[in-house]
């Protein structure tokens, strides 16, 4: 089972950043706009925010924030959000960090993950990107990431326990200061419904995506005694009906909320990092009203899905997802290949990333070995599935970031699978993406967080399961991200299951 940390660890530093204006991703373009159309550039912000508003804020601002951070209702960890110009020896004019701390407790032991995340930007005009380290930390190791900004492309470095392995060149990007802090630099000028969008590099893409900003209030509040502005501003992440809602006042950041289930409370240091509630499997499971049974023989599974918030589900031929009257959700999961798989979803489902490297040495040969002498692409789907199935240990405690790490360390709970499966697919030339959301288990008669993976098959999307050895996943996984875009995050701790009768 997956890790109930591993659901919201990706959110994390998302939100956290989110304190400073905004790293989330884009959604899709406007139905007027053509698919392929290219992400909006920050020159889209002018009208809320000029340069010159930029420029001051870049040479005078500084922050040091700490925040407690709340999956439901249990503390479950913290951030902390410094803003300030950077130093002698630091790239760049300007440094916006995010560091954040969460804890797990699965399988009896107690699990710590942090991740870090800095930007650094230029201190003229565009004020743009010149670098970005993040590190994500954890028992079972350290991966370092270091996107350096080139005229023509940015350059990426990945170091997984002290190996660097060889930059990539990913496309260059246009992001620029303006995505972290619009909300902050200019509060009385911000007015209610004033839209805008800008460009962010997002990690999992790899490339420029368009971030939309909705001003959804500003009023006079008292805090502290004092009466100031409070800006509240949406953001729509990439593939999501919920908004990121960031609460802002004298240039900072109040609250933060990823939907009712995710969510950042200004707090001084202190505060925010005492009483952590370790989060576990049991903490954020979804139970039944009634036992479904052994699953593996079914064709088809319909449940009601109920969630706070306005909640979307991925629909298709192999989940349909229909809106009640009383807003619940009808979903009807069927087992066998779904959606037709577009150009677009193919080259991006082959593509190695920073998490996926399938360019790895180690991948590469792994993926040769174990396909060698099939004769179709449903047998090497066969073969890896259940090669990393029969090879991994499962080990609900590790929290490893690539999949060349995982196939290093031969063990890992279902994110780990899920991402060898797909590095392994993808060096064997079968476009594969992760899917994560949550699986049924008859033992206790509950759905838990899981991820499993989606592969392309005949021209069809069909999901697999690396993790419990299923070449074609049962129907008894529920989606609710695919490819990085989703709603898992923001739904967790407030989603309802039942039944269809």
């Amino acid at each position: 089972m997956r890790t109930a940390g591993r659901v919201v660890v990706a959110a994390v530093v998302t939100i956290a950043t989110a304190a400073c204006g905004s790293r989330a991703k884009a959604p899709p373009p406007p139905p007027s706009a053509p698919a392929d159309a290219a992400p909006a550039t920050n020159a889209a912000s002018a009208a809320l925010l000029t340069d010159a508003q930029l420029a001051a804020f870049v040479a005078d601002h500084r922050q040091d924030a700490w925040y407690s951070l709340y999956l439901s209702t249990r503390k479950a960890g913290w951030a902390h959000v410094e803003m300030r110009p950077t130093t002698a020896g630091e790239p760049g004019a300007y440094l916006v960090q995010a560091l954040a701390h969460l804890e797990t407790n699965d399988d009896g032991r107690l699990s710590v993950m942090e991740l870090s995340d800095a930007a650094y930007y230029a201190g003229a005009p565009p004020f743009g990107l010149v670098e970005k380290r993040q590190v994500e930390t954890s028992d079972a190791g350290r991966t370092e990431r270091t996107y350096r900004a080139r005229p023509d492309h940015v350059e990426l470095v990945i170091t997984t326990d002290g190996q660097a392995a060889p930059p990539r060149k990913l496309p260059a990007t246009a992001e620029s200061v303006v995505s972290q802090v619009l909300s902050m630099a200019a509060p009385a000028t911000l007015r209610p419904g004033q839209r805008t969008s800008y460009a962010t590099f997002d990690d999992d893409a790899e490339a420029d995506q368009r971030t939309d900003v909705t001003v959804a209030a500003v009023a006079d509040e008292v805090i502290a005694g004092v009466k100031v502005p409070v800006v509240t501003v949406e953001l729509l992440e990439d593939g999501d009906s919920v908004p990121m809602r960031v609460r802002v006042a004298d240039g900072l950041a109040l609250a933060i909320a990823l939907g009712p289930g995710l969510r950042l409370e200004l707090a001084d240091r202190a505060v925010a990092q005492a009483q952590i509630e370790a989060v576990s499997m049991m903490d954020t499971s979804v139970p039944i009203d009634q036992r479904l049974g052994d699953l593996s023989q079914r064709d088809e599974l319909t449940l009601i899905v109920g969630a706070a918030g306005d909640l979307a589900l991925p629909t298709g031929p192999t989940q349909l997802d229909e809106r009640l009257p009383d807003g619940r959700h009808r979903v009807t999961v069927r087992r066998g290949p779904g959606a037709a798989v577009t150009a677009a979803e193919r080259a991006r489902a082959l593509a190695p990333t920073a998490a996926f490297d399938a360019d790895a040495p180690a991948i590469a040969a792994r993926a040769q070995q174990i396909v060698a002498g099939a004769t179709s692409d449903r047998e090497r789907v066969e073969r890896i599935v259940m090669w990393v199935y029969t090879n991994l240990g499962k080990d609900l405690s590790t929290e490893l970031a690539t999949a060349s790490q995982v196939l290093s360390h031969g063990r890992g709970d279902c994110t780990e699978h899920t991402l060898l499966v797909v590095a392994l697919a993808r060096a064997a030339g079968i476009p594969a993406r992760d899917v994560g959301g949550l699986m049924y288990e008859d033992t206790t008669g509950r759905f838990y967080w899981h991820a499993w993976a989606q592969v392309a098959l005949d021209g069809r999307w069909v999901a697999v399961d690396g993790a419990w050895g299923q070449p074609v996943a049962d129907v008894g996984h529920l989606a609710f991200d695919v490819d990085g875009r989703g709603n898992a995050s923001s739904a967790m701790g407030t989603i309802t299951i039942a039944a269809a009768m």
